[in-house]
C-alpha cells in the first residue's frame, strides 16, 4: 500500500520545520550541558531544581509499564534476543523479559533507578559528569525497602543497583557500543528538546535499538501554552525550573517527532499526553491532551 502523497507532503514539512527550528536556536549542546552541571547537585531534591521531573516520574513510570506489557506481550519474538528471563514486577499487565535497556540523558539516574528496580539491566548515559558522579554515587547508597531486616542485617547496610553509567554524548557511545549489544528498550525522557539535531539524535538511537525493540520519548510541543506555562510562568514567574532551562524553538510537535521517528527507521506507536494537575501538584496520563507534555512509544520493525 503506498503512502497517501498529502500525508508524507505533511510529514516532509513537519521534519523540515522541526530541523529549522532546532537550528534557529541560539544555544548551543554545551551551554545546556554546562548549566546542569550547576544544578548537578539537585537532582534529588524534591523541591529544588529538578522537582518537576520528580512529579512527572509517576506519570511517567505508569505509561512506560502499559507500553511494555502491550508492546512485548504482542511481539511474537518478545522472548528472543532479549537479556535473558523474565520479570513479574508489579505494575505489568503480562510477564515482560528481563530488557537491557539505554537512559539517554540520564542525569542524575532518576529514571535508571527505578527501571532497575523493575529487574532490567540498566545503562545510562549523560554528557554531564557531575551528573553522571551524582548518579553513581545515589546508587551505591540504594537500600532496598526491607533489605536489612530480610538479611538479618543492620538497615545501614546498602545494597547498590546494578547500572551502568557512563560519561558520553550519544554520538561517542554508539561508536563504541558493540553492534551485538543492542539494547532492547531506549527511553529518551526530556532530552530531545535539548538537541541541536533532532534526526540524528533519533538516528543514533535507532542505531542502537534492536529490530522489535522499543523506543520510548517526552518532550514538549511546540505551542502557545508549552511557551506560555513551561517558560513564561515555569521559569519566569514561578521560578519552578531554572531560566534558560529551555528553548521553545527546539520543542518538537508531535506531527514532526512521527516525521523524524519514520526517517530513522522507528514507527511510532502511540501519543500521550502527560497533564499537570495544580491543586494535586502531579502529573496524569491523558491522550487527549498533547499541547504541553507529552510521550510516545515507537518500535523498531523487523
Amino acid at each position: 500500500m503506498q503512502d497517501d502523497p498529502v500525508l508524507s507532503s505533511s510529514k516532509k514539512n513537519a521534519m523540515q520545520n522541526a530541523k529549522k527550528n532546532a537550528m534557529k536556536s541560539t544555544k548551543s549542546d554545551d551551554s545546556v550541558a554546562s548549566c546542569f552541571d550547576r544544578l548537578s547537585h539537585s537532582w534529588w531534591d524534591r523541591r529544588g531544581a529538578f522537582s518537576m521531573l520528580h512529579k512527572l516520574q509517576p506519570a511517567r513510570m505508569r505509561y512506560l509499564r502499559q507500553a511494555l506489557s502491550a508492546h512485548f506481550a504482542s511481539s511474537a519474538d518478545s522472548s528472543a534476543d532479549v537479556a535473558g528471563g523474565s520479570t513479574s514486577a508489579s505494575g505489568f499487565s503480562t510477564p515482560v523479559p528481563r530488557l537491557r535497556v539505554l537512559d539517554i540523558g540520564c542525569g542524575g539516574g532518576l529514571l535508571s533507578e527505578s527501571l532497575a528496580r523493575l529487574g532490567f539491566e540498566v545503562v545510562g548515559i549523560d554528557k554531564s559528569l557531575p551528573s553522571i558522579e551524582v548518579a553513581r554515587a545515589h546508587a551505591r547508597e540504594y537500600m532496598p525497602e526491607h533489605a536489612g531486616a530480610a538479611s538479618g542485617q543492620g538497615a545501614e547496610r546498602a545494597s547498590p543497583l546494578p547500572i551502568s553509567y557512563h560519561h558520553a554524548d550519544l554520538s561517542d557511545f554508539a561508536k563504541n557500543e558493540p553492534s551485538r549489544r543492542r539494547f532492547d528498550l531506549i527511553c529518551a525522557m526530556e532530552i530531545i528538546e535539548h538537541t541541536q539535531d533532532p534526526q540524528e539524535f533519533l538516528d543514533l538511537a535507532s542505531q542502537l535499538l534492536r529490530p522489535n525493540g522499543l523506543f520510548l520519548v517526552s518532550t514538549l510541543n511546540r505551542t502557545f501554552e508549552s511557551w506560555l506555562k513551561g517558560i513564561i510562568v515555569a521559569e519566569h514567574l514561578l521560578g519552578l525550573l531554572p531560566r534558560s532551562t529551555h528553548d521553545w524553538q527546539r520543542f518538537i510537535t508531535p506531527l514532526e517527532l512521527e516525521s523524524l521517528a519514520t526517517g530513522s527507521g522507528l514507527r511510532v506507536i502511540d501519543f500521550c499526553g502527560m497533564r499537570y494537575r495544580p491543586l494535586r501538584d502531579d502529573f496524569v496520563l491523558d491522550p487527549s491532551s498533547l499541547s504541553f507534555n507529552y510521550i510516545a512509544s515507537a518500535s523498531k520493525d523487523v
